[in-house]
């Protein structure tokens, strides 16, 4: 495994070592002894239609979460929004192309919101986390939220929201902003 830093702390790409012969491949996604991460529950989403956007999602203390995230089938962009007030780089992203034919995971831990946008039909997103999920300390943060200046280049009209993301809250008003 090779560990590679964002310009955000505590995100991080891990490439793992990746054995290949005529059989297929094999390759170690986590090791506790290289990379500790208390895993509570696993999800998994499957979107079928290409420029779906799932987030941007985050579970308020104390059920704030680390997330360990990997696409198991298609391609994905990742948006990791800063959301610790105390950061320099509160309110603001990065993105990241993950995808099933590098294997790279990113981790992230409680101090970021999360969501990501499928490049391909049929995308299969796998995410451990450190926390149990609890339905009342979840917020959504609106990824379409201007003053979030997210790029998402020629699919923002293409782009497929759930119902319950349609109603996330702008940045400003889930940190009570002025």
């Amino acid at each position: 495994m090779k560990f590679k830093k964002t310009k955000f702390k505590n995100v991080i790409l891990i490439n793992p070592n990746i054995f290949c012969d005529n059989r297929g491949y094999f390759f170690e996604k986590i090791n506790q002894r290289k990379f500790f991460f208390d895993i509570k529950q696993e999800n998994e989403s499957l979107s079928k239609k290409k420029y779906t956007f799932r987030g941007l999602h985050f579970q308020k203390k104390p059920f704030a979460q680390k997330k360990l995230i990997t696409v198991i089938k298609g391609s994905i962009i990742d948006y990791v929004l800063c959301i610790n007030k105390k950061d320099k780089n509160f309110g603001k992203h990065i993105n990241i192309k993950l995808d099933d034919k590098k294997k790279i995971l990113l981790f992230l831990d409680e101090n970021y919101a999360h969501g990501f946008l499928t490049l391909e039909k049929n995308t299969v997103v796998n995410y451990k986390v450190s926390n149990f999920y609890n339905k009342n300390n979840e917020v959504g943060i609106d990824a379409l939220d201007p003053s979030l200046n997210i790029r998402f280049s020629s699919h923002k009209k293409k782009i497929i929201l759930s119902e319950k993301d349609k109603k996330n809250l702008s940045f400003k008003n889930v940190f009570l902003i002025k």
